[in-house]
């Protein structure tokens, strides 16, 4: 691998001639790329329809921009900054998702630009020409970005943080280091394990320097407090200092550790047939089965606990499976496969023919780079930062599982990295070295070997159900009817699917159809209570009052959080002229469901008061 250039060595003041052309011209060209894909996307309903945290945050950032900057909920997904960022968006530009990616494509720019800077401080600038490319052509950062997520942030924020490092090893300003700890803090505010960027960054600097330099590191710590401080605060202020991160880390631990666990995001209740879908997200999935199997209604810090005791019950409890479980997430996070959270960027890529211009994967920038990053230690003291922080990143993904998101802040490490690895390949063959190409070239095949492993299979029916509802909420209910049999194509057992038909059906007025698609899910999953809830509203619809009762309260039975079908039954009751039944009804919905206000509401409708006996 070629040499890194002496950290003590002077910093080149530009590239001589029309090669100091060639970077802007680069990042132009990749600029323009991303704006085809978001033209593509904002023409697509998946461009607007938000589920899970994506819909957290785009909901928490309508509610600061109408004035309500701390909320009251405990935050739950990951990034607690990512709505204000959002906020600030939707405040120059209007409450468009198409705006945050634009923005967010523009932000992919610069990580490429700061890729090409780190390449060029370590190696030199044929190399960080070629990093540029390998970062502005690779798709899943170009998925990422196009996304309400906080994730091409993070990246930003790495690329950001490692360069200003070795930005400071050079020069020694205060600024620098200001500059790399506000990095650090960045990435932290969504990513807490990213602490590890920050120590690693330090103890890099004690190594370089031969001492520790107080100032630099009070530096670095301030950075990162500008970031993390504020988050930290607005959580406190939040829940009464009872949260000042999330409470997400005891079911994500649970996801990557649990006995169906395979080292991707397989949900613990997951053999039941069920997913978080059916419960509106993975907060309330985990606070329901959480209460289920403590039997009684929990809060998501009570949830949070038990998941933690649940995957350290396994994990102590399971040395040997815990042990092969390791390995194998290991294996998956060197896997060339793009392994879903939400949406799948394999899907995206058959929906969205700009996204195949970006043919850089993991299948490439892997196994050159880890490569390069296997044999750093030699190459001198910068590629040891990026290898230490490659290495101690990894580490920290472990406990809990892998995804395609998580892996996302390697990659400007391994850009670089695998851009060293091609030229040297490339010099190598050409200096008719011809035993060590050999050498290298086995290597890397062996690497790509190991990346293609068959080790996880994925289908696309979790996309074209999200597609389905994106159809829904555009209003082309055909369109989401060929989704959802899509859908059942691949799962024809899929309960949830088949209500969403159904409920689809009957808006439609198609009531023999929707009839046989809700009694469908009520024989595969008689416990869904969605199921149940969309039958109690065919049945009503038509007239039949009794057997819509019985339909909604198996539902209320079937899963507590149903709120509209707990109101639906009450209204029904009262229609029925049984107001003190609904009543009690109504009393029954709130007391599990506490903090829901239209209970109160509908109480109030019956003229008897909230109060309860």
């Amino acid at each position: 691998m070629a040499a890194s250039r002496p950290l003590d060595g002077s910093i080149p003041a530009g590239q001589p001639g029309s090669s100091r052309y060639i970077p802007p011209a680069l990042l132009a060209a990749v600029l323009g790329l991303r704006i085809a894909y978001l033209q593509q996307l904002s023409q697509s309903p998946l461009g607007t329809f938000l589920v899970e945290d994506q819909l957290v945050y785009q909901t928490r950032a309508r509610e600061i921009l109408s004035g309500h900057l701390i909320g009251n909920a405990t935050p739950f997904y990951s990034s607690t900054l990512y709505p204000y960022i959002l906020a600030a968006i939707y405040a120059v530009c209007g409450d468009r998702p198409t705006a945050v990616y634009l923005v967010q494509h523009l932000l992919g720019v610069a990580t490429c630009a700061l890729v090409f800077l780190l390449a060029r401080e370590i190696f030199e600038t044929r190399r960080a020409f070629v990093g540029l490319v390998l970062a502005g052509l690779y798709g899943p950062l170009v998925f990422a970005e196009g996304q309400i997520l906080m994730i091409s942030w993070t990246v930003f924020a790495v690329a950001l943080a490692l360069w200003a490092a070795v930005r400071h090893s050079r020069t020694g300003t205060l600024r620098s280091a200001l500059l790399c700890g506000a990095a650090c803090g960045l990435g932290m505010a969504a990513k807490p394990n990213l602490i590890v960027l920050a120590l690693t960054v330090a103890l890099w600097w004690r190594l370089v320097s031969g001492r520790w330099r107080w100032s630099s590191l009070f530096a670095l710590g301030s950075g990162a407090a500008l970031f993390v401080l504020p988050v930290a605060a607005v959580n406190a202020a939040a829940t009464g200092g009872r949260v000042l991160i999330s409470a997400s880390g005891g079911i994500n631990l649970a996801i990557g550790n649990n006995p169906r666990s395979d080292g991707t995001y397989i949900e613990p209740w997951a053999a039941e047939g069920q997913d978080s879908s059916q419960f509106h997200g993975l907060q309330n999935a985990s606070r329901h089965f959480a209460g289920r199997a403590l039997g009684r209604p929990v809060d998501d810090l009570e949830a949070d606990r038990y998941w933690r005791q649940t995957a350290l019950g396994f994990i102590l409890g399971h040395p040997l499976d815990e042990a092969r479980l390791l390995g194998r997430k290991i294996l998956l996070m060197l896997n060339r496969q793009e392994i879903p959270n939400v949406m799948s960027f394999d899907f995206y890529r058959t929906q969205f023919s700009a996204l195949r211009l970006f043919p850089a994967g993991f299948w490439l920038v892997g196994p050159f780079g880890l490569l390069v990053a296997l044999l750093s230690w030699r190459g001198g003291r910068g590629p040891l930062l990026l290898l230490a922080s490659l290495v101690l990143y990894a580490l920290s993904l472990l406990p809990f599982f892998v995804c395609d998101r998580f892996r996302l802040p390697m990659v400007p490490i391994l850009a670089v990295f695998a851009a060293d690895g091609m030229l040297t390949l490339k010099e190598t063959v050409r200096a008719r070295r011809f035993r060590r190409a050999a050498l290298l070239t086995a290597g890397v095949v062996a690497l790509a070997g190991v990346s293609s492993l068959p080790l996880a299979r994925f289908d696309l029916g979790r996309d074209h159900w999200m597609l389905a509802q994106g159809f829904l909420e555009r209003g082309d209910p055909e369109d989401a009817i060929a989704e959802y049999r899509a859908v059942l194509a691949l799962h024809p057992d899929q309960a949830s699917a088949w209500t969403d038909l159904g409920v689809v059906q009957t808006r439609l007025g198609r009531y023999s159809d929707a009839e046989q698609s809700l009694r469908q899910a009520t024989l595969i999953s008689p416990g869904l209570g969605s199921a149940h809830a969309a039958l109690a509203d065919w049945h009503r619809i038509r007239g039949a009052t009794d057997a819509a009762l019985a339909e909604y309260r198996l539902a209320v039975e079937a899963d507590p959080t149903l709120v509209e079908a707990w109101l639906s039954l009450a209204r029904l009751l009262r229609s029925d002229g049984q107001n003190e039944l609904a009543r009690e009804v109504l009393l029954k919905g709130r007391s599990l469901n506490p903090g829901v206000t239209l209970f109160d509401a509908a109480l109030r409708e019956t003229g008897s008061g909230t109060q309860g006996p």
